[in-house]
Formats: structure tokens, sequence, C-alpha cells
């Protein structure tokens, strides 16, 4: 299996083999899994601890409601946290060892989109299937619409969502393939020189479409439940990630490229597309790469 970006991997783990890096990268869905299977038992552990504790029912429903924020907290703005130790480590790690720097940040970097990749399946779990206990969470994970129209518009928003999370998985999936497994896991803010031209029409406008196939992704689960749970569980993910990109990927890049990508950046929005641009984004999305642009070096993460 073909791996775009694979090769640059191999080159900055010096101590691992391809068998290890292939079992590295795969690692990540697998983490992100588990993660999700942690949140549910997690959750479900309220109806456990009920059931041998009932004479503290007022405890478990004071806490219950609490705990899908929780975890999206934890999951998506940690998870955001612990992946930056790519960042917030460069230069230590660089002038410690230049040749092993990437090889110990790497461990972190894919832990941390793992807990991210979790929470965003979380998300799409509908919690009112898993028997939540008190009455606020169920209030908190019913849809702010209601009444004798709920069935056909849940449909219409059902669609809509599974749209919107299809659109940014197959968004996530070309910008792996365009920009590479090594770039998305941040080998090039580790070793710039070795960073090649990106000359795919998408970065003319777009500066950041991985990020927006987060949005797009945590989007569909927020038109699905609309919910209160679904606010603020897309609040999280929308915070988080615009934290990231302009508090510390922009600067990175502002420091890394210098004038050149703010000029880059004053021309190409982050995360939004201009409606006189959607046909260069679904060329992207079905993979049709004719007219591109050349728009320098790999400015994204």
């Amino acid at each position: 299996m073909h791996i775009p970006g694979f090769k640059g991997l191999v080159d900055h783990l010096p101590d691992y083999n391809k068998g290890q890096i292939k079992r590295l990268v795969f690692r990540l869905p697998g983490f992100a899994l588990l993660f999700v299977i942690f949140q549910i038992l997690f959750f479900k552990s309220m109806a456990f601890f009920y059931q041998f504790f009932p004479s503290q029912k007022d405890l478990w429903f004071l806490i219950e409601p609490a705990i899908p924020i929780i975890l999206q907290i934890v999951f998506i703005f940690f998870g955001t946290l612990v992946a930056q130790f790519g960042f917030r480590a460069k230069e230590r790690l660089l002038k410690n060892d230049p040749a092993t720097a990437y090889q110990k940040a790497v461990k972190p970097v894919l832990g941390g989109i793992s807990m991210v990749f979790s929470g965003l399946i979380f998300s799409y779990i509908p919690l009112q299937n898993m028997e939540p206990l008190s009455p606020t969470t169920i209030a908190l994970s019913t849809s702010f619409l209601s009444g004798e129209l709920y069935p056909i518009q849940f449909y219409i928003r059902l669609v809509m969502g599974i749209i919107f999370l299809f659109i940014g998985l197959r968004t996530a999936y070309q910008a792996v393939k365009v920009f590479g497994i090594d770039a998305a896991s941040l080998v090039y803010v580790y070793y710039p020189e070795d960073a090649e031209i990106v000359d795919n029409e998408i970065y003319s406008v777009i500066r950041h479409p991985m990020y927006l196939s987060v949005y797009l992704v945590s989007f569909g689960s927020f038109l699905i439940y609309f919910s209160p749970y679904a606010t603020v569980m897309f609040a999280i993910v929308a915070l988080s990630f615009y934290r990231h990109i302009f508090l510390i990927e922009e600067k990175e890049l502002e420091v890394r490229f210098g004038e050149s990508y703010v000029k880059y950046a004053q021309k190409v929005p982050a995360l939004f597309i201009s409606p006189k641009n959607w046909n260069i984004f679904f060329r992207f999305l079905l993979g049709i790469e004719e007219d591109q642009k050349k728009v320098g070096d790999k400015y994204e993460e």
C-alpha cells in the first residue's frame, strides 16, 4: 500500500525500519478507536455506579451531564495540546540532537492526532442511545427543533450532516495525498530544508485544507443532532483549532517563511473558500489536478 510522504518519514526516523514506521502510522486509527471505546465506557460507567450505589442518585445525576463536555475538552482541546508538543519542543530537541529531534517528537504528535480523531468520532455517537440516567443529559442531547415537523427536518439534517462528514473525510484524504503523511505529521517543521514545492491549486484558494476537514466533520455532527451538546462540542472543536492555527502554526510559518508567507496569508484565506473558488475545491475533492498554480513552499500543517 502506497502512503504519500512515507519516504519523508523513513528519512527522518533513523532508528525505525520501514515496518516499524508503517505500524506507527497505522497505530493512529487504532488508538483513535481505543479512545472512542474509552469515552463510551466512561460515559456508561454512571449506570454501573448507579446500579451498585443507588443511594447516590443525586450525585450521579449531577455528574453525568458534564461527562460528554469533559470528554470533548480532554480529547479535542488537550489532544491538540499534546500534538503541539512537536512545536513547543522543536528548538530544544534540535539543539540536543538534530538527527533524532523529530523522532523524539513523533509519538506525542501522532498520539495527539489520535485523541482529536476520537473526539470527532464520539461526537457522532447518539448519547440517548447509550441510555443516560439524568433528565438533564437527555434534555441536553435533545434537538432544539421539535414538534410535528421534527421527523422531516431530522432527515434533512441527517442527510446534510452525512454530506458534510463525507466532504470532510474526503478533504482530509486529499490533503494527505497532496501534502503527504510526512508533512501532515510535522516532519518539515523540524527540517524545512527538505520541504518540496506544493503546486496543487487548492493552496491558491485555502491555506489549511487539512484543518478545514476537521471543521467540516465536526459541523456534520452538529447538523445531525442540533442540540445543546452538539453546539458545545462544535464550539470546543472550533476554538481549539482556531487557537492552534492562528496562535501556534501560523506564527511558526511566519517565522519560517517570513514576509513571503505574510503576503500569501493576505491573499489566501485560512479556512474559508470563496464561492467563486468552489469549482477548484470540488476538483480537489475529485482528485482532478488541472490548471494548477504554484503557490510556493509547503505552507501547511
